[in-house]
């Protein structure tokens, strides 16, 4: 991975949130340049604290983190039961030394988009609120960004219900954002959770992890215990879903996708909730997006560990 990106990220710092930052910030053809917490997987304040957090444990303090909406729904979807109360599993972690920046996560993406058209790379990793706020501050915002990934949807609608079930979390947390941002015409490449499911790590990848002493493996083997936790009865076995990391390493190394098609994605009801389902034939009004059906996963895993394991981008220094 040789090109050089610059990358804003939006998540909603969760354990898998936290993985693909961590790899992120490994990366030597990244700079991440700013982050902007959303709702999710904990609120979108523990979001931001958590990014805090993350960053800091790597020497990457001085990255701007800002504070996005909370979640419109009431009462608001919760995942504490797959990353903690707080988005971290609850291990009381310190708080961080630095603080959020005065600027609206949906005001940052604008303004970055605005100052650096055409250069940066935008992945998104939780629900969309902070892009359809942004849409709404400014029509033209997010088509200003070199590129977007999304993770989130399912590739195509079902036939018929699944046996080992998805839970496209990110559209349920907000439906109107997903649908705001899906049915407009900004091209955007999704990472649906029908592949990210997928791409789980093998017990030997978990004892490189475990074994390390890089800052990025110390903070991953805190936070992973609880993440397979959840995930035991799902797989078979303890380990878990790289569902953040997947789609950050697709959105900066797309050779990693092996098939991809365009579907516009719809919003349809599944079972007991909400899904953004890739459409068989084209749908008025919904333009399609590119949706990655197919990767290389076990490339993919192993420059995941490869990357916890080497050294972070010296570009951010050490605090």
């Amino acid at each position: 991975m040789t090109e050089r990106r610059y990358v804003v990220l939006d998540v909603d710092v969760g354990i898998d949130d936290a993985l693909m930052m961590l790899m992120l910030l490994s990366e030597p053809s990244v700079e991440v340049v700013a982050v902007g917490s959303t709702h999710g997987n904990c609120t979108a304040a523990d979001a931001a604290l958590n990014a805090l957090r993350v960053l800091e444990a790597v020497g990457a303090g001085t990255i701007p983190v800002a504070l996005g909406p909370e979640s419109p729904l009431d009462p608001p979807h919760q995942a504490s039961h797959v990353h903690g109360h707080d988005g971290l599993a609850d291990l009381g972690l310190p708080s961080p030394k630095g603080s959020i920046t005065g600027e609206s996560a949906p005001e940052q993406l604008v303004r970055l988009g605005t100052e650096r058209p055409g250069e940066l790379d935008l992945i998104a990793v939780g629900p969309l609120t902070n892009l359809a706020a942004a849409l709404a501050l400014d029509p033209d915002a997010l088509s200003r960004y070199r590129s977007i990934a999304w993770l989130g949807g399912v590739s195509l609608a079902p036939a018929e219900a699944l046996v080992n079930d998805y839970y496209d979390a990110n559209t349920l947390s907000d439906p109107e954002a997903a649908r705001t941002v899906l049915s407009s015409d900004v091209p955007i490449m999704v990472i649906p959770i029908d592949l990210s499911y997928r791409a789980i790590l093998s017990d030997e990848q978990l004892d490189a992890i475990k074994s390390s002493t890089t800052p990025q493996a110390r903070f991953a083997w805190k936070i992973l215990p609880f993440y397979n936790d959840f995930y035991e009865p799902w797989i078979g076995r303890w380990t878990s879903c790289m569902h953040d990391p997947i789609a950050g390493a697709i959105a900066i190394a797309p050779s990693l996708s092996t098939h991809a098609v365009e579907r516009s994605i719809v919003l349809e009801p599944y079972k007991d909730r909400i899904h953004a389902h890739g459409q068989p034939q084209p749908i008025v009004g919904s333009p399609p997006k590119c949706i990655v059906v197919d990767a290389d996963v076990p490339r993919f895993l192993d420059y995941f560990v490869e990357r916890l394991l080497g050294p972070v981008n010296p570009v951010y220094g050490r605090e």
